[in-house]
């Protein structure tokens, strides 16, 4: 931010806060998805529908 003019420092924190934003939304969808994609097909409150979720957290969307 230090090279923007200083008449443009708002716009600049603008852009900044907004692509922050986006930035955020997208991690929590693509987290979504690797949460999803482990839970297929398992029964919801069982031992093995932790186990992939715990998988699925960490980016492991094999079977355990």
């Amino acid at each position: 931010m230090g090279s923007i003019a200083p008449q443009f420092k708002p716009d600049g924190n603008a852009v900044f806060s907004t692509f922050q934003q986006l930035v955020g939304a997208v991690g929590t969808t693509v987290m979504s998805v690797f949460l999803g994609v482990a839970q297929t097909g398992t029964k919801s409150g069982t031992a093995e529908f932790a186990k992939v979720t715990i998988s699925g957290a960490i980016g492991d969307t094999r079977r355990c």
